[in-house]
């Protein structure tokens, strides 16, 4: 298995089936060391980015067919610097950003055009629309991101949507109708709805994050999920230990996250590690914070840092804290100012 590389500029480490790993330091053709059997699947991932760029894969996953593979491309860009894009939206559709030091600055009191119940978002980078989904009445929004309106798309098909996702490789947005467990396709120009695939697994599907041609997922089942994006079947990667509503992916170190908030009397909350080959779950440790189901977490890449908020009911106002991926301790940065929520998003 093999292909190229293009665009380096540091040392970069590959894996094949998360095993045969190989180094690459310079722009051309490379091949892993193992050799496969004729019908063995192969899955190329990055282990390691280099120091201040950012990778990706494409052509990266299949099974070989009586000859060797060539064609996986691998490209490398630079890290955007880190800016002050962070949004959060709430129940009553009021939109905040994030400033540089943390704070809350709302940018819309029922800024999106009083649509609520504003379950899902997320961020197209390539055209630098922010995406939101209001479960209310199904319909899809481009929203602003300096003044927070909110414009319609248009009407889903499906309302039973809690979070959506952006696949900036193919420009479309990908969702789960979590009652009938189908992954749909959604035109980001028309709201026009197609089902890829239905699947039991995907029943209950609260969270998605779009990474490298596959979805991550949590579902109610509380199992980890890798979700291919044409046709076929969800992975169990694990268990997390409960409803994982705050996935985060940290792309450097290739490592996922999660939060969950223990449903006892306590409701004591933990960040785990998720191995997203085998959904191995690793507890990081107690971070101290109290939630009711779990917590919106959000991965800064420039600054290598986790973002959680966690909010225990509608009497309380949620709070932002900065967590340790190390021991999972907490710092309070400061009140939300807003009830429960249960994601965040990070852009670069």
């Amino acid at each position: 298995v093999g292909g190229t590389v293009e665009g380096l500029t540091g040392t970069l480490v590959i894996a094949n089936n998360g095993a045969d790993e190989l180094i690459i330091t310079e722009d051309g053709s490379f091949t892993f060391g193992i050799p496969l059997a004729d019908g063995s699947a192969y899955e190329v991932t990055i282990v390691t980015q280099p120091d201040g760029d950012l990778c990706s894969v494409s052509n990266g996953t299949g099974t070989i067919a009586g000859a060797n593979v060539t064609n996986v491309e691998i490209t490398s860009q630079e890290q955007p610097v880190l800016g002050t894009n962070y949004y959060a939206v709430d129940d009553d559709a009021k939109f905040y950003e994030f400033q540089a030091d943390k704070s809350l600055l709302e940018k819309s009191g029922k800024g999106l055009n009083d649509f609520s119940s504003v379950t899902g978002l997320a961020y197209d980078s390539n055209n630098d629309i922010l995406y939101g989904f209001s479960a209310e009445d199904g319909t899809l929004l481009s929203i602003d991101r300096t003044t927070g309106v909110g414009t319609a798309i248009a009407k889903l098909a499906s309302t039973e949507i809690v979070d959506i996702a952006y696949d900036y490789d193919a420009d479309k947005l990908y969702g789960v109708n979590y009652s009938f467990g189908q992954l749909l396709e959604i035109d980001v120009t028309n709201g026009e709805i197609t089902s890829v695939y239905t699947h039991e697994l995907l029943e209950g599907v609260f969270g998605l994050a779009y990474d490298d041609f596959k979805l991550y997922g949590s579902n109610s089942s509380e199992e980890l999920l890798s979700i291919p994006i044409t046709p076929g079947t969800p992975t169990v990667l694990g268990g997390t230990l409960g409803v994982s509503r705050g996935l985060a992916y940290d792309n450097a170190n290739s490592k996922l996250y999660g939060a969950y908030a223990d449903n006892s009397t306590d409701k004591a909350m933990t960040l785990w590690e998720f191995n997203n080959i085998n959904g191995f779950p690793t507890e990081v440790g107690a971070t101290g914070l109290i939630a009711s189901n779990g917590a919106g977490l959000a991965y800064v890449d420039g600054d290598a840092q986790l973002l959680a908020t966690s909010g225990f009911d509608f009497e309380n106002p949620a709070k932002l804290y900065e967590v340790n991926s190390s021991d999972g301790t907490t710092v309070s940065i400061g009140s939300a100012g807003y009830n429960i929520n249960d994601e965040l998003a990070w852009r670069g």
